[in-house]
């Protein structure tokens, strides 16, 4: 199983989106675009920073696994959801705390109790599911009423 970050969608679009900027500052500066803008351009700089980048986009793609791995992962995921669903505030509670109380500190301590199983979740989803931008998201667990 792997212990390397997994990048969610948003995380990784930000990134990309990040390095696209820096290529493009870089390519500007060397074209010459504008007054001044060589000087003011530490385009070395932007380089190391872009390739330091695309290395944390790299670590955190979800990597090909075997088959036997895949499947340790699932029903390990399936686990994790059936422990962190024990106890979860209902929608209804989080929607409309107003009619139940308590259910804000209620949220709270299950949170804490939690969170390094709602954080391994999302990574093993994220691994399983690369594709699926939902994959991190727990609210889906949380019962109707």
């Amino acid at each position: 199983m792997t212990e390397e970050y997994i990048l969610s969608a948003a995380e990784k679009r930000a990134l990309k989106d990040e390095q696209s900027e820096m290529e493009h500052a870089i390519r500007e500066a060397e074209s010459g675009v504008g007054a001044g803008t060589k000087r003011n351009v530490d385009v070395d700089y932007l380089r190391k920073k872009a390739a330091q980048i695309g290395a944390a986009v790299e670590r955190g793609t979800p990597k090909n696994l075997e088959g036997s791995v895949k499947d340790k992962m699932a029903r390990e995921s399936k686990e994790l959801s059936e422990q962190i669903r024990e106890g979860m505030p209902s929608m209804d509670e989080m929607r409309r705390p107003e009619k139940h109380p308590g259910a804000i500190e209620k949220h709270m301590h299950w949170e804490k109790r939690n969170y390094d199983k709602i954080m391994r979740l999302k990574q093993i989803n994220r691994q399983l599911n690369p594709d699926d931008p939902t994959s991190g998201n727990i609210e889906r667990l949380r019962r109707e009423r």
